[in-house]
């Protein structure tokens, strides 16, 4: 059975209105990349469901797109989806995290306005959030010279993978702990998952690049995100203090 898949939020801020855009896409579609990886195919969209000649949205209207979301029956990886209310939770909270234009467009990121109608498609780039208000404007001014009361409006970026700045933790942040746990295996100690193989660390001290978790229930509940994981890996705790 084929399922949706969010696989990420960016929320676009312009003024006292949002953007929400979501990568998402069909746990059964795949591509090829250059060398031959079979790698899922991910879209960018913004998710207006019924208000399709729209893309900007008051914090109101937010929370009502939000709502008609909420009977969707969405993945949040490829086998583990939104418990009940999850997503309209995470969808609203989205305008928490929301960024301008420029904050994408200057760490090289390319954002696209798509204006659908009458059957064909026309791209509108777009670098700055005066670009993107004038273009909307031109766009509806059009719809209303030519009468045309389907015009639809999405955006998107051209990026796959986005080019974002990694985010920094304060100092304050950070604890510590009188111990911890690790996931282990006859091969070791578990440091992170690539595609269908998990990569080891033969220590599990402080100062190995095992993954360590605060408590065992954050353990317990990264193994059950991943199967792969979860039937290689067993919980450990390490009577050591760190500092995560």
């Amino acid at each position: 059975m084929n399922y949706e898949i969010i696989y990420s939020r960016q929320f676009i801020v312009v003024g006292d209105r949002y953007i929400p855009l979501f990568q998402h896409g069909n746990s059964g579609q795949f591509k090829l990349t250059l060398n031959g990886k079979k790698t899922p195919v991910k879209t960018w969209s913004v998710f207006n469901k019924d208000k399709t000649n729209k893309i900007l949205f008051s914090e109101r209207e937010i929370f009502e797109l939000a709502n008609s979301y909420n009977s969707y029956d969405f993945y949040r990886t490829r086998n583990s989806s939104f418990k009940e209310d999850e997503f309209k939770r995470w969808f609203v909270n989205g305008t928490n995290t929301a960024k301008s234009v420029e904050y994408f467009t200057e760490h090289g990121n390319t954002l696209v306005i798509v204006e659908a109608s009458s059957g064909s498609e026309k791209e509108h780039p777009i670098t700055s959030t005066i670009e993107l208000l004038e273009t909307l404007d031109k766009i509806k001014n059009k719809s209303v010279i030519i009468e045309d009361g389907i015009t639809q409006l999405n955006l998107r970026f051209n990026e796959q993978n986005l080019n974002l700045p990694r985010q920094q933790r304060n100092r304050s942040e950070y604890k510590e702990y009188p111990f911890y746990f690790v996931l282990s295996s006859n091969e070791g100690y578990y440091i992170r998952k690539l595609n269908s193989v998990c990569l080891c660390s033969k220590g599990k001290d402080k100062h190995s690049v095992a993954r360590k978790f605060k408590t065992e229930k954050d353990a317990e509940k990264y193994l059950k995100q991943y199967k792969i994981v979860r039937e290689k890996f067993t919980i450990e705790k390490v009577d050591e203090s760190v500092i995560l």
